[in-house]
């Protein structure tokens, strides 16, 4: 399955397009937040965190902006062998 999934992910990323999503579902969860709180966004926060690691990609992780106060990620996955080009990317995006 992991390698249906790769190959997927291979042919999204062809001729160097990148994907773009956000690095967690939500904002920041409070810091006195409870444990079930917390517990809810990390399962959340693990379902798109495993993307680039099940397919093996290169990912990175930039500020993105603000929400109620609470810092929000953007994530860059480009193709195999492409951590260069993503690292620029990231570097003109992010200034």
């Amino acid at each position: 399955a992991r390698e249906a999934y790769a190959q997927k992910l291979d042919a999204l990323l062809a001729d160097g397009a990148v994907l773009l999503l956000p690095s967690a579902p939500t904002p920041a969860p409070p810091r006195d937040a409870d444990f079930d709180a917390l517990q809810g966004a990390r399962e959340r926060n693990l379902q798109l965190t495993c993307i680039a690691g099940l397919a093996r990609l290169p990912q990175i992780s930039i500020p993105g902006a603000r929400v109620g106060g609470a810092p929000v990620g953007l994530s860059l996955i480009a193709a195999r062998g492409q951590d260069n080009t993503l690292l620029r990317l990231a570097v003109e995006i992010g200034g």
